[in-house]
Protein backbone atom coordinates (compact mmCIF):
# COMPACT_ATOMS: atom_id res chain seq x y z
CA UNK A 1 0.00 0.00 0.00
CA UNK A 2 2.98 2.25 1.07
CA UNK A 3 4.40 1.60 -2.24
CA UNK A 4 1.38 2.37 -4.92
CA UNK A 5 0.94 5.61 -2.41
CA UNK A 6 4.41 6.66 -3.48
CA UNK A 7 3.63 5.96 -7.42
CA UNK A 8 0.64 7.90 -7.34
CA UNK A 9 2.47 11.10 -5.92
CA UNK A 10 5.48 10.58 -8.43
CA UNK A 11 3.18 10.58 -10.93
CA UNK A 12 1.31 13.43 -9.86
CA UNK A 13 4.86 15.89 -9.05
CA UNK A 14 5.34 14.64 -13.12
CA UNK A 15 2.00 15.88 -13.96
CA UNK A 16 2.16 19.25 -12.47
CA UNK A 17 5.59 20.21 -13.61
CA UNK A 18 4.85 19.61 -17.30
CA UNK A 19 1.46 21.81 -16.53
CA UNK A 20 3.90 24.20 -15.53
CA UNK A 21 6.45 24.20 -18.11
CA UNK A 22 3.42 24.61 -20.15
CA UNK A 23 1.84 27.35 -18.50
CA UNK A 24 5.20 29.44 -18.00
CA UNK A 25 6.26 28.50 -21.92
CA UNK A 26 3.01 29.12 -23.34
CA UNK A 27 3.83 32.12 -26.09
CA UNK A 28 0.10 33.74 -27.53
CA UNK A 29 1.97 34.96 -30.68
CA UNK A 30 3.36 31.51 -31.74
CA UNK A 31 1.26 28.67 -33.81
CA UNK A 32 -0.10 26.04 -31.40
CA UNK A 33 2.17 23.67 -33.66
CA UNK A 34 5.58 25.20 -35.31
CA UNK A 35 8.48 23.33 -37.25
CA UNK A 36 11.19 22.10 -35.26
CA UNK A 37 14.71 23.77 -35.20
CA UNK A 38 16.30 20.38 -35.49
CA UNK A 39 14.39 18.20 -37.73
CA UNK A 40 11.41 20.59 -39.05
CA UNK A 41 8.93 17.86 -37.59
CA UNK A 42 6.04 19.59 -36.12
CA UNK A 43 6.09 19.90 -32.68
CA UNK A 44 3.54 20.99 -30.00
CA UNK A 45 4.90 24.61 -27.98
CA UNK A 46 3.01 22.45 -24.94
CA UNK A 47 5.91 19.63 -25.16
CA UNK A 48 9.28 20.48 -23.58
CA UNK A 49 10.83 18.83 -26.71
CA UNK A 50 10.46 16.97 -30.17
CA UNK A 51 9.94 13.66 -29.88
CA UNK A 52 11.97 12.89 -32.99
CA UNK A 53 15.29 14.54 -32.14
CA UNK A 54 14.99 15.42 -28.96
CA UNK A 55 15.84 19.94 -29.84
CA UNK A 56 13.95 22.06 -27.04
CA UNK A 57 10.84 23.49 -28.15
CA UNK A 58 12.19 26.71 -26.52
CA UNK A 59 14.68 27.25 -28.91
CA UNK A 60 12.47 26.30 -31.99
CA UNK A 61 9.60 28.64 -30.39
CA UNK A 62 12.64 31.44 -30.79
CA UNK A 63 13.92 30.46 -33.95
CA UNK A 64 10.10 30.68 -35.10
CA UNK A 65 9.45 33.99 -33.69
CA UNK A 66 13.16 35.15 -35.31
CA UNK A 67 11.92 34.07 -39.10
CA UNK A 68 8.78 36.43 -38.47
CA UNK A 69 10.71 39.12 -37.45
CA UNK A 70 12.94 38.95 -40.66
CA UNK A 71 9.90 38.19 -43.02
CA UNK A 72 8.25 41.50 -41.23
CA UNK A 73 11.76 43.26 -41.87
CA UNK A 74 11.68 42.17 -45.50
CA UNK A 75 8.14 43.10 -46.15
CA UNK A 76 8.45 46.87 -44.92
CA UNK A 77 11.82 46.74 -47.29
CA UNK A 78 10.00 45.70 -50.13
CA UNK A 79 6.59 48.03 -49.42
CA UNK A 80 9.50 51.21 -48.93
CA UNK A 81 11.21 50.36 -52.07
CA UNK A 82 7.72 50.33 -53.91
CA UNK A 83 6.80 53.82 -52.47
CA UNK A 84 10.08 55.00 -53.39
CA UNK A 85 9.73 53.71 -57.14
CA UNK A 86 6.01 55.08 -57.54
CA UNK A 87 7.96 58.42 -55.68
CA UNK A 88 10.47 58.46 -58.78
CA UNK A 89 7.58 57.60 -61.44
CA UNK A 90 5.76 60.72 -59.98
CA UNK A 91 9.07 62.99 -60.24
CA UNK A 92 10.28 62.16 -63.65
CA UNK A 93 6.59 62.53 -64.94
CA UNK A 94 6.59 66.08 -63.05
CA UNK A 95 9.82 66.55 -64.54
CA UNK A 96 8.59 65.80 -67.90
CA UNK A 97 5.94 68.06 -67.89
CA UNK A 98 7.98 70.87 -66.38
CA UNK A 99 10.00 70.23 -68.91
CA UNK A 100 7.63 70.53 -71.71
CA UNK A 101 5.73 74.26 -70.11
CA UNK A 102 9.77 75.19 -70.19
CA UNK A 103 10.63 74.45 -73.56
CA UNK A 104 7.29 76.12 -74.78
CA UNK A 105 6.73 79.46 -72.67
CA UNK A 106 9.94 79.76 -70.44
CA UNK A 107 10.10 79.24 -66.41
CA UNK A 108 7.28 77.47 -64.83
CA UNK A 109 7.22 78.22 -60.91
CA UNK A 110 4.12 76.81 -58.24
CA UNK A 111 3.21 79.35 -56.22
CA UNK A 112 3.58 78.53 -52.88
CA UNK A 113 5.64 75.58 -53.88
CA UNK A 114 9.00 74.48 -55.92
CA UNK A 115 9.91 72.04 -58.06
CA UNK A 116 12.00 70.22 -54.74
CA UNK A 117 8.60 70.25 -53.03
CA UNK A 118 6.94 68.59 -55.60
CA UNK A 119 9.72 65.94 -56.10
CA UNK A 120 9.02 65.04 -52.25
CA UNK A 121 6.01 64.55 -52.85
CA UNK A 122 4.03 61.81 -53.88
CA UNK A 123 0.54 62.88 -53.59
CA UNK A 124 -0.47 65.08 -56.73
CA UNK A 125 -0.03 68.30 -57.15
CA UNK A 126 -2.96 71.44 -55.94
CA UNK A 127 -2.22 74.99 -55.31
CA UNK A 128 -1.41 78.01 -58.23
CA UNK A 129 1.02 77.64 -60.59
CA UNK A 130 2.03 81.13 -62.71
CA UNK A 131 4.03 81.53 -66.03
CA UNK A 132 7.07 83.68 -66.08
CA UNK A 133 8.35 85.10 -69.07
CA UNK A 134 11.93 86.09 -69.91
CA UNK A 135 11.03 89.53 -69.27
CA UNK A 136 10.39 89.03 -65.91
CA UNK A 137 6.49 89.62 -65.91
CA UNK A 138 3.75 86.61 -65.03
CA UNK A 139 1.68 85.47 -68.28
CA UNK A 140 -0.51 83.17 -66.91
CA UNK A 141 -1.93 82.27 -63.51
CA UNK A 142 -4.01 79.07 -63.02
CA UNK A 143 -5.30 76.97 -59.99
CA UNK A 144 -4.60 73.48 -60.21
CA UNK A 145 -6.47 70.54 -58.32
CA UNK A 146 -4.77 66.87 -58.18
CA UNK A 147 -2.49 67.42 -61.32
CA UNK A 148 -5.44 68.99 -63.22
CA UNK A 149 -6.26 72.55 -64.09
CA UNK A 150 -9.91 73.47 -61.41
CA UNK A 151 -10.53 77.13 -61.44
CA UNK A 152 -9.69 79.83 -62.45
CA UNK A 153 -7.07 80.64 -65.11
CA UNK A 154 -5.94 84.19 -66.19
CA UNK A 155 -3.68 85.43 -68.58
CA UNK A 156 -1.98 89.18 -69.47
CA UNK A 157 -0.58 90.43 -72.17
CA UNK A 158 3.05 92.11 -72.29
CA UNK A 159 1.97 95.03 -71.75
CA UNK A 160 -0.08 94.29 -68.32
CA UNK A 161 -3.48 94.06 -70.08
CA UNK A 162 -5.44 91.49 -69.37
CA UNK A 163 -6.00 88.76 -72.40
CA UNK A 164 -7.97 85.91 -71.13
CA UNK A 165 -10.07 84.86 -68.15
CA UNK A 166 -11.27 81.11 -68.23
CA UNK A 167 -12.52 78.43 -66.15
CA UNK A 168 -12.06 74.96 -65.55
CA UNK A 169 -13.33 71.73 -64.06
CA UNK A 170 -10.79 68.60 -63.32
CA UNK A 171 -8.81 69.31 -66.44
CA UNK A 172 -11.65 70.34 -68.67
CA UNK A 173 -12.61 73.89 -69.91
CA UNK A 174 -15.95 74.61 -67.85
CA UNK A 175 -18.00 77.99 -67.72
CA UNK A 176 -17.28 81.39 -68.74
CA UNK A 177 -14.31 82.77 -71.25
CA UNK A 178 -13.80 86.05 -71.39
CA UNK A 179 -11.11 87.10 -74.05
CA UNK A 180 -9.81 90.90 -74.78
CA UNK A 181 -7.76 92.67 -77.17
CA UNK A 182 -4.57 93.84 -76.16
CA UNK A 183 -5.74 97.85 -76.27
CA UNK A 184 -8.33 96.74 -74.04
CA UNK A 185 -11.44 96.39 -75.48
CA UNK A 186 -13.18 93.02 -74.80
CA UNK A 187 -13.00 90.47 -77.92
CA UNK A 188 -15.21 87.93 -76.78
CA UNK A 189 -17.39 86.13 -74.47
CA UNK A 190 -17.86 82.01 -74.72
CA UNK A 191 -19.62 79.32 -72.62
CA UNK A 192 -17.76 75.86 -72.05
CA UNK A 193 -18.85 72.74 -70.63
CA UNK A 194 -16.54 69.73 -70.19
CA UNK A 195 -14.10 71.23 -72.60
CA UNK A 196 -16.13 71.92 -75.17
CA UNK A 197 -18.34 74.63 -76.67
CA UNK A 198 -22.08 74.49 -75.14
CA UNK A 199 -24.54 77.98 -75.28
CA UNK A 200 -24.58 81.38 -76.41
CA UNK A 201 -20.82 82.54 -77.57
CA UNK A 202 -20.36 86.79 -78.75
CA UNK A 203 -17.09 88.16 -80.33
CA UNK A 204 -16.60 92.10 -80.50
CA UNK A 205 -14.51 93.82 -82.78
CA UNK A 206 -11.97 96.24 -81.42
CA UNK A 207 -13.84 99.39 -82.02
CA UNK A 208 -16.56 97.69 -79.89
CA UNK A 209 -19.22 96.69 -82.33
CA UNK A 210 -20.38 93.21 -82.54
CA UNK A 211 -19.05 90.88 -84.99
CA UNK A 212 -20.78 87.49 -84.29
CA UNK A 213 -23.70 85.76 -82.01
CA UNK A 214 -23.02 81.93 -82.22
CA UNK A 215 -25.10 79.72 -80.54
CA UNK A 216 -22.94 75.81 -79.44
CA UNK A 217 -23.93 72.61 -78.30
CA UNK A 218 -21.11 69.87 -77.27
CA UNK A 219 -18.60 71.69 -79.41
CA UNK A 220 -20.98 72.00 -82.11
CA UNK A 221 -22.40 75.04 -84.38
CA UNK A 222 -26.16 75.46 -84.36
CA UNK A 223 -26.36 78.70 -85.74
CA UNK A 224 -24.81 82.10 -86.17
CA UNK A 225 -25.69 85.59 -86.94
CA UNK A 226 -22.54 88.05 -88.40
CA UNK A 227 -21.83 91.72 -88.44
CA UNK A 228 -19.23 93.94 -90.27
CA UNK A 229 -17.03 96.17 -88.92
CA UNK A 230 -19.58 99.21 -90.02
CA UNK A 231 -21.82 97.56 -87.89
CA UNK A 232 -23.94 96.24 -91.30
CA UNK A 233 -25.54 93.12 -91.01
CA UNK A 234 -22.82 89.99 -93.22
CA UNK A 235 -25.34 88.72 -95.76
CA UNK A 236 -23.48 85.90 -96.82
CA UNK A 237 -22.95 84.56 -93.22
CA UNK A 238 -25.42 81.95 -92.81
CA UNK A 239 -25.84 79.28 -90.65
CA UNK A 240 -29.25 77.27 -88.98
CA UNK A 241 -29.20 73.41 -87.59
CA UNK A 242 -25.37 73.38 -87.62
CA UNK A 243 -25.35 74.21 -91.75
CA UNK A 244 -23.70 77.07 -93.61
CA UNK A 245 -21.45 79.60 -94.29
CA UNK A 246 -19.54 81.96 -91.74
CA UNK A 247 -17.61 84.66 -92.87
CA UNK A 248 -15.26 86.67 -91.20
CA UNK A 249 -13.89 90.37 -91.31
CA UNK A 250 -10.45 92.27 -90.75
CA UNK A 251 -11.29 95.48 -88.27
CA UNK A 252 -10.73 97.13 -91.82
CA UNK A 253 -13.63 95.93 -93.23
CA UNK A 254 -11.91 93.44 -95.72
CA UNK A 255 -12.52 89.96 -95.80
CA UNK A 256 -10.39 87.86 -93.36
CA UNK A 257 -11.75 84.09 -94.54
CA UNK A 258 -15.03 81.64 -94.77
CA UNK A 259 -15.85 78.73 -92.44
CA UNK A 260 -18.07 76.31 -94.18
CA UNK A 261 -20.06 74.31 -91.53
CA UNK A 262 -21.90 70.96 -91.83
CA UNK A 263 -23.65 68.86 -89.15
CA UNK A 264 -21.80 71.90 -86.43
CA UNK A 265 -18.93 70.74 -87.84
CA UNK A 266 -15.94 72.56 -90.03
CA UNK A 267 -15.38 71.34 -93.09
CA UNK A 268 -13.98 74.02 -94.96
CA UNK A 269 -11.94 76.80 -94.22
Amino acid sequence: MKAVCSALAFVLLVTGCEEGFQQENYDPTVPVAIACEGCSELVSQSTESCDRCGHATLASILAYKKEEVRKAKEAKVLKRESELALARSKIEEIKRRWDEVDSAYGQFIGQATDLKTLQSSITPFSGWVKYIGEDGRIGWLAHYRDDKRDGLLTSWFRNGRKEKEANWKSGLQDGLLTLWFETGPKKGEENWRKGERDGFATSWYENGRKQSASNWKAGKLLSVNVWEPNGKRCEVSFVREGNGVWVEYFNGGSENFRLIFKDGVKVEN
